[in-house]
């Protein structure tokens, strides 16, 4: 399989590389994401609470050496995110199943690139779940739109019992 990333100019097309398709960022490094309404149908407004962001766990961890993740640079360099499983839990319209690409695939051992299928199957060879990063976005800022909303309700309702009470008081 072959994905095209664009860094700040013309595609430049990687063998191999893991990934969702293009890739394209703007001069300064900052991805950019093709999102314009007039491409897109069944456009529909999505609600999200605190208390669905609340389902997620973050964690910290390292990729397994032969998981076909990162086509072959694995590192002990601990990366900080989101399980699929986590994500389902509270969003699971953001989860799906594939399999990972087997084609030109490669871990890297000491100072050697392995092809990894055979030695690995028993990791690659199973469906794997995956997320949108750019949905989770999407419902993350629904939930703050929303726990705004509560936060404006109850200083309002504040607002009022003070009135209130001040009004008792000088009384």
């Amino acid at each position: 399989m072959t994905y095209s990333a664009v860094v700040g100019g013309p595609a430049i097309t990687i063998p191999g590389l893991a990934g969702a398709g293009a890739l394209q960022t703007d001069g300064s490094g900052q991805i950019i994401a093709l999102s314009d309404e007039s491409i897109k149908d069944l456009i529909e407004p999505i609600k999200a609470t605190l208390d669905d962001v609340a389902k997620l766990q973050g964690y910290r961890y390292t990729w397994k050496v032969g998981s076909g993740v990162n086509a072959g640079f694995e590192s002990d360099f601990p990366e900080v995110g989101f399980t699929a499983q986590s994500v389902q839990a509270a969003f699971p319209d953001l989860v799906n199943t594939k399999r990972i690409e087997q084609k030109k695939r490669f871990v890297k051992i000491g100072d050697d690139l392995q092809p990894i299928y055979e030695e690995y199957k028993e990791l690659v060879d199973v469906p794997k779940l995956n997320y949108s990063t750019r949905g989770l976005v999407a419902y993350l800022v629904e939930a703050l739109k929303d726990a705004n909303a509560r936060i404006k309700a109850l200083e309002a309702t504040q607002a009022d019992i003070l009135k209130r009470l001040e009004a008792l008081e000088a009384k």
